[in-house]
This record gives C-alpha cells, structure tokens and sequence, in this order.
C-alpha cells in the first residue's frame, strides 16, 4: 500500500511539475508574442518617421547634399561645416529635432557669415529651430556692436525664416539672394 502511495504522489508531483513548464512554455511564448508586437509597432512607428522626413526632404530638392552645395556656393566665406554637436553646445538646436540639416560658418570667425537650414521632425520643433535661430542673432548683434563693425553690419542685415518643419538663418553680405534660393527650395 505504501508503495502505490508512494508512486501515485510521485505521478502527482511528476504531473505538476510537466503543468508548471507547460505554462511557463505559454508564458514565454506570450512574452515573445508580446516582445514582437511591440517591435512590430516600434518598428512600424520608425518607418513611418522616417518616411515623413524623406518626404519634408523632397521639398527641399531630391538631393539635400546637392542643396547644401548649392548654398555653400552662393556663400563669400563660409566653407565649414559645424558638427550638430557644436550647435548643441551652442545654439541649442538638438540633433534630435530635426530630419536634415547644415551649419555652414567661416571657420577661423574672422567673419560673421553663417547660413543654416534645416529640416525638423515637426513644425513644433520647427518653430523651436526658429526661435533658437534668432536667440542665436540677437547674441551675435550684441557680440559684433562694438567689436567688429562690419560683422555688425551683416548680422542687421541677416534673416531667420522658414515655416511648418523649414527653419533657417542667413548671415551674409549677399543676404537677399541666399534666402531667396532658400526659400525657392523650401516651396519647390
């Protein structure tokens, strides 16, 4: 008698213990459909972002390095491109808020000429893009009035702009023509 006991409970807890790992085998599985899904919409979320910045690309032109050169050439001085970083630290533009863009300066700051464009992710952040733009100005104004005259000139003379997801500034003695090549860009 002892001995069927003794085999029914082990039956019992042999039984138990294939039960626990089946539900554990379902629990993974539910973890892994769960750990997909997720992906799945992560993923999907991605693309659909990265779609909407390809498709505020292609209003600038079909070729946003091609774009950029164009504008570099329109420029008496400036040739350097300021890493996204240096905006950071400097303007406040986070790489993050935007899809496209470029800071070009004169890089040894003898001249104040600068034009930047870019993309932003939304029109949100876009206006926020403009309003850094223009704090960033104001600062150099206030930084050329009494120590270079003619640095001064140029930044009076400069234009912040853009609308919805475009945001730019032209700092240049040829002002008028960058941002209208600019703004021709943005509509095209």
């Amino acid at each position: 008698m002892k001995k069927i006991l003794v085999l029914l409970l082990a039956g019992i807890f042999a039984a138990s213990a294939l039960t626990a790992c089946g539900n554990e085998a379902e629990n993974t599985k539910d973890e892994s459909k769960t750990e997909s899904v997720t992906e799945s919409k992560t993923e999907s979320k991605n693309e659909s972002v990265a779609e909407s910045k390809e498709d505020a690309a292609v209003n600038i032109g079909e070729d946003f390095d091609g774009f950029k050169a164009e504008t570099s050439a329109l420029l008496k001085d400036s040739s350097f491109e300021m890493p996204a970083e240096a905006i950071y630290n400097d303007v406040g533009i986070d790489p993050q808020s935007f899809a496209k863009g470029f800071w070009l300066c004169e890089e040894s700051g003898n001249s104040a000429e600068t034009v930047a464009v870019y993309i932003a992710n939304s029109e949100a952040e876009g206006e926020t893009i403009r309003n850094l733009l223009g704090n960033k100005l104001t600062s150099l104004q206030n930084q050329y009035k009494d120590y270079n005259q003619d640095n001064y000139e140029m930044t009076l003379s400069a234009v912040v702009g853009g609308t919805g997801v475009y945001a730019y500034i032209v700092i240049s003695p040829n002002a008028a023509s960058v941002k209208d090549y600019i703004e021709a860009a943005i509509k095209g």
